[in-house]
């Protein structure tokens, strides 16, 4: 028994030795603690308002997710890949040419924005709500654009493996919006109170985020961000924006226009109530996914990219050994939240959201799902086919779109809603059948290797 013991405290402190291991556990205290303060949020939001506001929230953030595909160019997500990338090489002229990148992005960002939010009312009243939902969109177009500097910075940590000062900074961050926009609700704001608590948390969030910025650049030998913008106008970044824009068009069919064209759908066939109640259910039943996944996906977006530069076969053999870690541990969580969760919403949230646990219940299954594209998709962003994510996402999202309204007359706008959901995950499983066409089987390789 003792021996058994030691050698399963020396497996744990082998494994704890691994940096790819520590940096996956401190990202998942911080995924905790993050959710913790999601869970705490989502209670208060869901009391103060009450149903028909939390639903009329929802509609808001999706009209305002569904709006701003257009002026996202990979500057929040591909920088992550592209940088991690050139890190590994210590290819200085790439560093710089990426942060060039980044920073005219978002230029053409804030430029295509500034449009935008003249024309958000507008866009309101034709996709038939009021102009009001219009004016409160802007608020979130607004803080969705100054999420470029926390990418940037974050990335930066991240390859430094500063990552508990990511975890510290993300839930700061996050706590003081959480408190800003529960104040201004309590002080009669409502809807409007929450979106202008968590633009101004973002905006008094900008000075830190530069300073930590610096100091991480500086040890690491990036330039700082002056040089970037002396350096601005050169013209040779038209390769990165091509594949920061697939990058991006990918996240905004796999991450902004699903679930969001489902609740305005929902919301133009069901009623507004009705959307509030999905995006708890939704929410609570992505997550085993949401509690899992976002760890070990951040540091695989920067581990796997160094690995397929130095040895496809070792890259093959570790990426393995991440999908069976994340898949289990996602099937376990999915199980727990299954048995509590239908008991835990109408206890916490009250009767009103009661019908939310069925909804939980028929969705849980996309956890295994999602986590099985811990690799998929850091592997094909890497051999530069995120052309073929985003085409089976798109194609996920017209069929299920298709089922939505075929469905819809039969079994109601909230049950086809639930099965267009499903349909696009059981979709992206294709990603799967490409890899192995591209680098063969790679449980096959693993073990050869």
């Amino acid at each position: 028994m003792k021996k058994d013991l030691q050698l399963a405290i020396s497996r744990v402190k082998n494994l704890a030795s691994i940096p790819f291991v520590r940096g996956v556990t401190i990202f998942q205290m911080g995924t905790i603690a993050n959710m913790a303060l999601g869970v705490l949020s989502s209670v208060a939001y869901t009391r103060m308002l009450g149903l028909h506001a939390f639903g009329a929230l929802g509609i808001i953030n999706a009209l305002a997710g569904l709006i701003s595909i257009v002026m996202l160019y990979g500057q929040d997500t591909a920088t992550t890949t592209f940088l991690a990338e050139a890190a590994g090489k210590k290819d200085q002229s790439e560093i710089m040419r990426v942060l060039r990148y980044f920073l005219q992005a978002s230029c053409l960002s804030g430029i295509v924005m500034t449009t935008l939010l003249l024309a958000c009312p507008t866009l309101a009243t034709l996709s038939g709500n009021t102009p009001e939902t219009g004016h409160l969109a802007r608020l979130v177009l607004l803080n969705i654009f100054l999420q470029a500097p926390n990418a940037l910075t974050f990335a930066v940590l991240q390859i430094e493996r500063r990552i508990g000062t990511i975890i510290i900074v993300e839930n700061i961050i996050d706590a003081l919006q959480i408190f800003l926009s529960v104040t201004l609700i309590l002080c009669g704001y409502g809807v409007k109170g929450l979106l202008f608590g968590t633009l101004i948390g973002s905006l008094l969030s900008l000075p830190a985020l530069f300073f930590l910025y610096e100091n991480s650049a500086r040890r690491q030998g990036f330039p700082p961000l002056t040089s970037v913008i002396m350096h601005a106008s050169r013209r040779d970044t038209a390769d990165l924006f091509r594949q920061g824009m697939w990058m991006t068009l990918d996240r905004n069919i796999s991450g902004n226009l699903y679930p969001n064209i489902f609740y305005m759908l929902l919301g133009a066939y069901g009623s507004v109530e009705s959307v509030g109640i999905f995006r708890l259910a939704i929410k609570f039943a992505t997550l085993p996914s949401s509690l899992v996944m976002p760890s070990i996906a951040r540091m695989s977006s920067t581990t796997i990219p160094k690995l397929v530069a130095k040895n496809i076969h070792t890259a093959v053999r570790e990426s393995t050994k991440i999908l069976f870690t994340t898949v289990t541990l996602i099937t376990l969580v999915t199980i727990g939240s299954c048995l509590a969760m239908p008991f835990l919403i109408p206890l916490v949230y009250g009767q009103s959201f009661a019908a939310a646990s069925t909804i939980f219940f028929f969705l849980s299954p996309i956890n295994i799902i999602t986590g099985s594209h811990v690799i998929s998709v850091p592997f094909l962003r890497v051999l530069r086919r995120v052309w073929i994510i985003t085409y089976v996402h798109l194609a996920g999202i017209l069929l299920a779109i298709a089922a939505f309204f075929l469905l819809k007359d039969w079994i109601g706008a909230v049950s086809a809603t639930i099965a267009s959901i499903l349909i696009f995950h059981l979709n992206s499983l294709w990603l799967f059948a490409y890899l192995y066409y591209k680098i063969g089987n790679p449980f096959t390789r693993a073990k050869r290797s």
